[in-house]
């Protein structure tokens, strides 16, 4: 099982768990054309089964399921363009 801690005063995702690692929301843009594979990715697909309930497979790759599952980003109040850049990680964010 894996752990999200969002430090908005960081501006920063922390995950712990079988790998560990963190996401600057600042810089980091998940989507295509953008960060399309890795632990950005990883962390997007995690949020999406924590947010929407969804059974996406956290497999770190940026397809279609995946797009699909960001578009839901409108319950966050967000725009659903299927990109996930700074507004909807603080949106995520404020989840936790």
């Amino acid at each position: 099982a894996f752990i999200i801690r969002y430090k908005k005063d960081l501006n920063r995702f922390d995950v712990t768990g079988p790998i560990s690692y963190s996401v600057n929301i600042n810089t980091t843009v998940v989507g295509y054309g953008h960060v399309e594979k890795g632990n950005p990715v990883h962390l997007v697909q995690l949020l999406c089964q924590q947010i929407n309930g969804s059974d996406i497979d956290p497999d770190s790759k940026f397809g279609p399921a995946t797009y699909n599952q960001v578009k839901i980003q409108g319950r966050l109040g967000v725009t659903k363009d299927g990109v996930v850049g700074k507004a909807t990680w603080q949106a995520a964010g404020e989840r936790y």
